[in-house]
């Protein structure tokens, strides 16, 4: 099910409620691997057949534009990795905080990722645990498995950093948890509530009394898992939550009646795959709900994995442990485009400066596609023919469908 389907089909009841940039944001998305954002005709080298892409758009809240992002992402982070052991770790926060975060997103968002930090470096600093500055890179996550809000951090912490000596140093016990959760959740809590007391003090917003009762009295968590078993969850973990929005296509059942029906996990009850029903406008909503601030940056590093840092704590690192070195593999989970972002079969071939991404046919599926021509962007009711000038048949239409009812993201670089 496309979802901008259901953008098009739903959009008049909801759009109304949303502000301009969650309007604009749909708009796009609306557009996405249609006519309206340009195309691109091919010829099979093979089978001679023509094909004709229409662009995406790119936009990173788009739920089909993922994919080829992610996978770059992955490898250049996989670059970077040295053998010592690396902890996912996951801060969340009450929901009774929900409606401060709704209504003031940006700030409320840079307040839990400075606590997060604020909070991971001050057990860093411990004299029992390094004794110096570690480094974690983390990334925003506002949904949960219903596209309800639930805003939290996912970051991925290696247990290793410089010590105050300005030595490279490992993690005292780094084969077991990275630190005690119970005393990370507590700590956590302290920071974030300063920050929002900051804030506060700032005229910047306003913390309700019950609210900040309420944060009190709630149970804070943060999750720890253990070190990675082998270098290749590292790949999976860094993967599975880097580029990813609110909901993917293939978790999308049904449009009718007005309703949308989605697959979701239960994480309550072991995380049993169940099925949601929603008023279209509803699951709109739930959507909008997640589109980041303009410019908001969801990927932060910190300390000694920051840019300001980072090349020298991997010299160091390299010198004393070496670097991870495995290859991410081709049917990796993580690596794989899961968003329902359609592959044709892309090779990379490199050049002396350059990456040409070669577009296998969907036709004869052992071809590449040469492009024809670029199709400059054109309305949608606007139609572009590609006609054979001996015999004046129609060769091509910019409405009709493509291969198998699939469109994919147009990244040739010559």
């Amino acid at each position: 099910m496309r979802f901008s389907t259901i953008i098009q089909n739903h959009k008049t009841a909801i759009l109304s409620k949303l502000t301009g940039h969650q309007q604009k944001i749909l708009s796009t998305i609306e557009n996405c691997r249609t006519p309206a954002l340009g195309s691109h005709l091919y010829r099979c080298n093979d089978c001679n057949s023509l094909v004709l892409l229409h662009n995406s758009c790119s936009n990173r809240n788009c739920p089909v534009c993922q994919g080829n992002k992610r996978q770059r992402w992955i490898q250049g982070q996989c670059a970077n990795l040295l053998n010592v052991p690396y902890f996912h770790v996951v801060f969340t926060l009450p929901h009774v905080l929900n409606p401060l975060f709704l209504q003031h997103p940006v700030v409320c968002y840079n307040a839990l990722f400075h606590a997060t930090w604020n909070t991971l470096k001050a057990f860093f600093s411990s004299e029992t645990l390094l004794q110096g500055k570690g480094g974690m890179f983390c990334i925003l996550h506002t949904w949960g498995q219903n596209l309800a809000f639930h805003p939290h951090l996912h970051c991925l912490v290696p247990a290793a950093g410089i010590g105050n000596d300005g030595d490279f140093k490992l993690l005292k016990g780094m084969d077991k948890f990275l630190f005690n959760v119970k005393a990370m959740s507590k700590v956590f809590r302290a920071k974030f509530a300063e920050e929002l007391t900051v804030l506060e003090k700032k005229q910047v917003l306003v913390i309700p009394p019950i609210t900040r009762g309420l944060m009190f009295a709630k149970k804070w968590v943060v999750f720890s898992q253990r070190p990675f078993s082998t270098p290749q969850n590292v790949v999976r973990y860094i993967g599975m939550y880097s580029h990813r929005v609110a909901i993917s296509e293939n978790r999308i059942i049904d449009d009718s009646d007005g309703k949308i029906s989605m697959h979701y996990k239960d994480y309550k009850n072991a995380g049993e795959k169940k099925i949601l029903q929603l008023e279209s406008e509803e699951f709109l909503r739930r959507f909008a709900m997640h589109i980041l601030p303009h410019k908001f940056v969801k990927i932060r590093y910190y300390g000694q994995l920051n840019n300001r840092n980072k090349k020298h704590f991997l010299e160091l690192g390299t010198q004393q442990v070496g670097k991870f070195t495995q290859a991410v593999a081709e049917n990796d989970p993580a690596v794989s485009q899961t968003d329902a972002e359609p592959d044709f079969g892309l090779d990379d071939s490199r050049t002396q400066s350059k990456v040409i991404r070669l577009i296998h046919c969907p036709y004869c599926k052992t071809g590449t596609l040469r492009l024809i021509a670029s199709l400059a962007r054109y309305g949608v009711d606007v139609e572009i023919l590609v006609v054979d000038s001996a015999t004046a048949e129609i060769i091509c239409r910019s409405k009709d469908p493509p291969p198998d009812g699939k469109t994919m993201v147009m990244e040739i670089a010559f």
